[in-house]
């Protein structure tokens, strides 16, 4: 079978990424691109990830048009980009949080931390977050590997301590199960959970499995194994997620103030709601070590190399790209 080509190659590079390529080889470069109309900016994204070896991070108006975007640029590319989703629906509404979205904040996280140049897609509500820092994230994450010397009463205090929760079979990440010698346990950062057998106190094998058949997927010979990185707070641990990137990133972002100002909505919505639990005997953080401001946002987005794709940039730019293209007339 052939390996597919992908469709950014049969357009050739676009005149526009010449210049901007050369640009962001600053590190501290601004650079303000406009008249980018539909998927002409995908394209000149994915020009630019295939010339530029550095992480990305592109910040778009919302969910909507962020999945939008991962679509376009997914198929350019022809391979998988990391979608980094906000947690839950309503700031210390813990039963609203979205256990799918949770597992996905966790593998970008993973990924950022241990892939040499991740391209990251989010939106503005996803990045008012705080996430756990890189230390705490380290602390919390067990490394297992196969012909590891550990024993299995030992393993499951760890999975404990981490608040993993013992199951007769995995179905869900954070549960784990024990069955004589083999231990299955599904990490917050991986699509499939993991089977481990044991020989008295020696992993002999570790693979990946699918739920519902049971069945084998990949043999591993070493894993992490990652918890629920929204579950366990504290003060120490959160920083944002611009602080949690690396230095070297470029930030692709349509619009910095109307991102400012959802942040700081956030914010305000987590206040309203943290007074009305005043009374409550259970003790919440403060709305400040869970959600970033605008104000720190802009401070720490200014350190980044960015591209504004906006007829009018928030940061003052070095360069401006004027991009000729016309959207395409409808016909209905």
């Amino acid at each position: 079978m052939t390996a597919k080509t992908p469709i950014i190659s049969y357009f050739g590079i676009p005149k526009q990424t010449i210049k901007l390529k050369s640009v962001l080889k600053n590190h501290q470069a601004k650079v303000q691109i406009y008249n980018l109309i539909g998927s002409s900016y995908a394209v000149t994204a994915a020009s630019i990830i295939n010339q530029i070896n550095t992480p990305q991070v592109f910040i778009f108006r919302d969910k909507e048009e962020a999945s939008y975007f991962i679509n376009d640029i997914e198929n350019l590319l022809g391979r998988e980009f990391l979608f980094f989703p906000s947690s839950y629906r309503r700031p210390y509404q813990i039963e609203e949080t979205d256990n799918a979205n949770i597992l996905l904040r966790s593998e970008v996280l993973n990924k950022i931390s241990h892939t040499k140049n991740p391209i990251i897609v989010t939106y503005p509500e996803a990045i008012s977050e705080k996430v756990i820092s890189r230390k705490e994230l380290k602390n919390q994450t067990i490394i297992l590997f196969q012909d590891q010397n550990l024993k299995i009463n030992n393993l499951e205090k760890m999975f404990c301590n981490l608040n993993f929760e013992k199951v007769d079979f995995v179905i869900q990440a954070g549960q784990y199960s024990i069955r004589g010698g083999i231990v299955d346990v599904f990490s917050f950062a991986d699509e499939n959970p993991f089977r481990l057998e044991f020989f008295d106190t020696k992993i002999e094998s570790i693979r990946s499995f699918n739920i519902n058949t049971q069945l084998s997927v990949k043999t591993e010979k070493k894993i992490k194994i990652i918890p629920n990185i929204q579950a366990k707070r504290n003060i120490t641990s959160q920083v944002s997620f611009l602080e949690y990137l690396p230095k070297n990133s470029v930030v692709w972002i349509k619009d910095i103030k109307y991102t400012e100002d959802v942040i700081n909505e956030n914010l305000n919505k987590a206040s309203i709601q943290y007074k009305n639990l005043l009374d409550n005997h259970v003790k919440h953080l403060k709305p400040e070590h869970l959600f970033t401001s605008g104000y720190n946002f802009l401070e720490e987005l200014e350190q980044f190399r960015i591209v504004e794709n906006n007829n009018n940039s928030y940061f003052k730019s070095d360069n401006i790209i004027n991009i000729n293209t016309t959207a395409i007339t409808k016909i209905n």
